[in-house]
């Protein structure tokens, strides 16, 4: 029952189409909002059981714990909290919909960062607070501050690691290439085929720049 209420209910078929802009309105009933907290609450209980220090860095992931960072301030007011909301954010008009949106973002705003994926989408999150509850917003620095509680509203977009660390230890293209034509004496595609094989062989950290061109 709980898991209808948190996960399919309140979680999917709330705030996932709501953020989203879907087509299909989002639906939000009272008892999917009851195991949502619920569920949140379990979640804060948890994390502060497991809890070493009275001082843990927290990272929490996604739509589906948005008020555990209010729990975890109650229960490790010392802690440094990050959440990271990995779908997009809406505009205030839109997250308006919501009939608990104050709840849930005084809940996020206990976080010490909250991520993004885009800058559009932490100027939307700062617009929406601006909206719905009072606070200190500095756009400048884009943080909020709330009951003495300074949160960083920042963009951490998701992508590969580019350059990749391992380049640096790869000799350069340019030589690769001169010492394949310089052990490489052969005409024809197939030769050149073999001839790029067999310098593969000779000097394997020439192979990784082949792979990626």
């Amino acid at each position: 029952e709980e898991e209808e209420g948190y996960y399919y209910g309140f979680s999917n078929e709330g705030l996932w189409p709501l953020c989203h802009l879907t087509f299909v309105r989002p639906a939000f009933r009272p008892q999917d909002w009851a195991h949502y907290r619920t569920v949140n609450r379990r979640f804060a209980d948890s994390i502060k059981n497991e809890a070493r220090s009275e001082r843990p860095l927290i990272l929490l992931q996604d739509f589906h714990v948005a008020l555990v960072p209010g729990y975890l301030r109650e229960r490790l007011p010392l802690a440094t909290i990050a959440l990271f909301w990995h779908i997009p954010w809406p505009n205030p008009a839109s997250f308006g919909i919501c009939p608990w949106k104050t709840e849930l973002l005084q809940a996020m705003l206990q976080a010490d960062i909250i991520g993004f994926h885009t800058r559009f989408h932490c100027q939307n999150f700062l617009a929406t607070v601006d909206r719905f509850v009072e606070s200190h917003i500095d756009q400048e620095h884009s943080t909020v501050t709330i009951g003495g509680h300074t949160c960083h509203v920042n963009p951490y977009p998701i992508s590969i690691e580019w350059p990749p660390h391992w380049l640096d230890t790869q000799r350069p293209v340019a030589d690769c290439r001169r010492n394949i034509r310089r052990h490489v004496q052969t005409q024809g595609l197939g030769g050149r085929a073999f001839g790029a094989r067999a310098a593969a062989v000779v000097m394997p950290d020439c192979q990784q720049h082949q792979r990626r061109r």
